[in-house]
Formats: C-alpha cells, structure tokens, sequence
C-alpha cells in the first residue's frame, strides 16, 4: 500500500507530496522506530496493568485508552527534532498553510478505483465480472475506468479530457469485487436489506411536516428536551447515579461521571442540582472544552461576585481563599460542576491537583464532579495524571437503557404528553432499543420520526417498518 500506483495517482490529484524513504538509506526509518519505542516505554507496561486490574476489557477500551495517551500525553511532549510539541507544530502548519476545500462530489470522485479497459466493437468494456454499455465513439479505444467497487451500477469513462457514462447492461455469475445482490450490482455484505431497500418519498423524512398532536391525542409535542425535571424517566442506573451525586455532594468528594454521548449525564446532573438548597451548596457550572486553569479561576471568582486577578497564581489564591471562607465562615459547601471533561486541555487536568489540594491536602471544602465522555476515563489512568486518578473519591459510568427500559421511557414520554395507550408495537420498541443503544436523546429522535411516519401513511400505530424507516432518515441512508 505505501507504494501503490492508487495512493500516487490519489495524492498527485489532491496536491500532496508524496514521499518514501531513499532505499538502503536507513536514518529516514528511524523516525517510526523511535514512535515504536515510546509507545514500548509508556503504553505497553500500564496498559498490561489496566488489564490485568479489569479496566480495559474490550477494544472500545483499549482504542479510548490509545486515544487518550495520543492526545494528552504523546501531542502534549516536546520533541527534539521539533523543538516543540507534536500538537503546536500541527497548529503552526495549519496556520501557515490551511487546508485546502473541495467539493465532496470532487473527492469522491478521486477516490474512486481506477482501470483501463478497451472498448469492444459493440460498444461495451467488461469491469469486474460485468458488462458496461459506453458511447459507440469509443469503439477500439483504451479509456479509463472510475468506479466504486461495491456500487458497480455505473462507472466513470474518461477519454482524452473528456468524461463519459458507463451503463450497466449484463452482469455475470462471478467477479472479484464483492458480493452480489439478488435485484441489482453488487454492494457491500454489511448492508441490511431493510436498511438497503428503497424507502418511499413519504417516509418522515427530515424537514417533513411537523406532528399533528390531534392525530394521536397528544397535549404537547411528546419527547421533547424542554421536560422539567419532575417529570424525569427515573431508570435504575439514573437513580444510581443520583444516590452517587448526593453522596458527593454530602461528604465533599471528587467525583467523575462518564457516559456515552447522549446518555442523559447532564440531565442527571440537572436533576439532582434542583435538589439542592443554593443557600447551603451553591452551585458553580461550567461547560468549556478547552478550559483553561485560568478561565476555570475567573469563572468562580465572577459567578461569586469577587473580580478576578489578571494573573494565574493570584486568582488561584483569590480561589482558594472563597471557597475556605464560604465553608468555615458562612457554613456552605459550594458545588463545582465540570461539564464536557473529555476536551479538557492536559494543564487543566494537572490544575486540579492544586485545585483539591487546600490546606495542604487537609480539608476539601467544596465538591467537585468533572463530567464527561467515555473517553474521560481513559484520559484520568494515563500514568500522568496518576496524582489526580487517586483523588476521585466516586465514579460513575452511566450507560444506554436496556430494552426493557427503553420500553418504560417511551410509555413515560408518552403518558407526558397526554396519551396512555400504547403507540408503539413490541417489534417496534425492539428495533428502537437496538438502533438507539439506548440512548435517551436518540430515542427521542428516532420516536419522533417513527410518529410522523406512521401519521403520514394513516396509521393507529408504529410498528416495525416506521420505526425502520426513521432509523434511515437519522442515518441519512436515504
């Protein structure tokens, strides 16, 4: 693949430089040994310890970890042959030569395969076990051939600067690009047929007409974000992580809250704040993912009424100093809230050692809950930021409902907007509790979609096929 006729022909249409190394010139190899090297020294040992200790037990982990470590360790280092960090020089290039933007429809094009064929007498050039009908002026002459290997319905002619179509006319029983389906050219062996089938043009497309609530009884919109927080669906592992916050509410604990994106973290989050008495835990939000140690400080100090310092070490005083005097003094515990934790920059990470570190490490007068994606996690076991992984008194990952809970949501959404009776088939909430990974705001989305759909075709109420055809217009599949 390094030295492929495909990945020159790709980069000299893109204007990329494409360089290989001078043969039995071995000093230009050592740059990857060198990476080797590193991630030898600093991954291989501590990830064997996540494993062995449980905390990295899928790819999904080990791919976070990998991630993690990239990122917030290897882009943060200085590097001798650059003088600075990986991060910085990438940020300096950009800066002196952004990127360049083509038409989508203009890079797919040059990343499509590419082979010459000649033309027959009859018009017709055969490309991977099929047979292409092109224009009779081509007839004796060898053109090139773009096409995308699993979608060989039509293929690209070009001849001497000028383009021509290729239209499929027979296909044989056999070929060496993917397989076939049982109506049409080959496609890839992934696609489902109920996601590859055709979808009808009145099938709840986005931008369609809105929901009429008269339809299906409704009071107001169901499944919908503006829901107050009373009226929350209360799962078992949002209940759990409630009790987890109170916790570290009561006993003043560093905590970490993860969680797949859309999962519901900050609406727990929201929901236990509501309980809490601002006389007695005001709370301090924050939701910034490059955040620095200095926003952090300016941002407490304003939401306290205290006028910052311009200088770092003077707000971090002026910090400290709030919250012992709001603890020791006026008898309140503050709650400091971190929301999207897993952008945080890597000197923010490092700041929160000094941050929960008041009193030389004797009292901890204020609680602190970082939030954040999976992700989070694997940033915090980096062996870096071992100082701060020790310090979190409760963790807590919140993930998808399971089935059964992604039914109990939907009868909750629904029993909200004024209607009892069931909307939706079993067959129907299985398929939305697989497509969504039960995730609450996919839910509402696909839902939502599944409704309309079922509207525009007359129907009492959703069953497979809406629900089907909703997951293709989330996934843009047609």
């Amino acid at each position: 693949m390094y030295a492929s006729h495909y990945l020159a022909r790709v980069c000299g249409e893109l204007g990329i430089d494409l360089r290989h190394s001078t043969p039995y010139r071995p000093s230009g190899k050592g740059k990857i040994e060198r990476f080797f090297r590193r991630v030898d020294q600093q991954v291989t040992h501590e990830l064997q310890a996540l494993i062995d200790h449980g905390d990295c037990r899928t790819l999904d982990d080990l791919n976070a970890y990998w991630e993690a470590w990239v990122d917030q360790s290897y882009h943060q280092q200085v590097h001798r042959s650059l003088n600075t960090t990986p991060q910085a020089a990438w940020e300096r290039s950009l800066a002196e030569h952004p990127p360049r933007h083509r038409p989508v429809d203009e890079i797919q094009r040059i990343f499509l395969w590419q082979e010459q064929r000649k033309v027959d007498k009859t018009g017709v050039i055969q490309l991977a076990g099929n047979r292409y009908e092109v224009d009779l002026a081509l007839t004796g002459k060898h053109v090139d051939c773009r096409y995308d290997p699993f979608t060989l319905a039509q293929v690209h002619i070009a001849y001497q600067g000028r383009d021509y179509a290729g239209d499929l006319v027979d296909r044989t029983a056999s070929g060496p690009v993917g397989p076939r389906s049982q109506d049409g050219p080959r496609r890839p062996a992934a696609c489902a047929d109920s996601l590859c089938s055709a979808v009808p043009p009145t099938a709840g497309r986005r931008g369609g007409p809105p929901m009429s609530l008269s339809y299906w009884g409704f009071t107001h919109p169901p499944f919908r974000r503006e829901l107050p927080v009373s009226d929350f669906f209360l799962s078992t592992q949002f209940v759990e992580l409630a009790a987890r916050l109170h916790l570290m509410v009561e006993d003043r604990l560093f905590g970490v809250v993860t969680g797949d994106i859309g999962s519901g973290k900050s609406s727990a989050v929201r929901y236990v704040v509501q309980q809490l008495d601002p006389t007695k835990n005001p709370v301090f939000y924050l939701a910034e993912s490059q955040l620095t140690p200095f926003d952090f400080y300016s941002q407490i100090l304003d939401g306290a009424g205290v006028t910052a310092a311009f200088h770092r070490s003077q707000a971090r005083r002026q910090f400290v100093a709030l919250m012992t005097d709001l603890y020791l003094h006026q008898h309140q515990a503050p709650v400091i809230i971190i929301d999207a934790g897993q952008g945080l920059l890597p000197r923010m990470v490092q700041e929160l050692r000094f941050i929960l570190n008041t009193s030389m490490d004797a009292l901890t007068p204020f609680t602190c809950v970082l939030v954040g994606q999976p992700e989070l996690r694997a940033t915090l076991r980096l062996k870096t930021f071992e100082a701060i992984y020790q310090r979190v008194g409760l963790r807590f990952h919140l993930s998808g409902l399971n089935e059964a809970d992604t039914a109990g949501y939907v009868t909750h959404q629904l029993q909200q907007a004024g209607v009892t009776r069931l909307l939706f088939t079993p067959s129907a909430l299985k398929v939305l509790a697989i497509q969504s990974r039960g995730l609450p705001r996919v839910i509402n989305h696909l839902a939502t979609g599944a409704l309309w759909d079922a509207e525009s075709q007359g129907l009492p109420v959703v069953d497979e096929p809406q629900m089907h055809r909703a997951v293709g217009d989330w996934r843009d599949d047609g």
